[in-house]
């Protein structure tokens, strides 16, 4: 499971990068697309970056294409199907949800029997 900001920087490497397997990403880019209040640096970008590629989402190459320095990325089985794991994430969120209030509602049917009997 991904701490939040290595999801955010996934979905942006995700949005991106969502129909191609091979990209050409610059940081500038990916800040861009990535949440303002964060106010994420480079550095920490590409520390995220790094991580992610240690857990198998992408393979990563830095290169430097007019002086500025650029990414090429090239999405594996995991990052492609990092929408499906978010979707499948809020499904289970949901079901936790629904059987909390499921409960709920039962516990308080049952409370009101008991009194309505004794």
């Amino acid at each position: 499971m991904l701490s939040k900001i290595e999801n955010e920087v996934m979905h942006a490497v995700y949005e991106i990068c969502k129909d191609r397997e091979n990209c050409l990403v610059s940081p500038y880019e990916l800040l861009c697309v990535l949440p303002y209040k964060r106010k994420y640096t480079i550095a920490q970008v590409e520390k995220v970056l790094s991580l992610l590629e240690k857990d198998d989402y992408f393979d990563i190459i830095h290169l430097e294409r007019k002086g500025e320095p650029v990414y090429v990325i090239t999405m594996h089985f995991k990052g492609n199907a990092y929408e499906r794991m978010v979707q499948r994430r809020r499904r289970e969120l949901l079901f936790k949800i629904a059987i909390a209030v499921g409960s709920a509602v039962i516990t308080g049917v049952i409370g009101l029997l008991m009194r309505i009997i004794l």
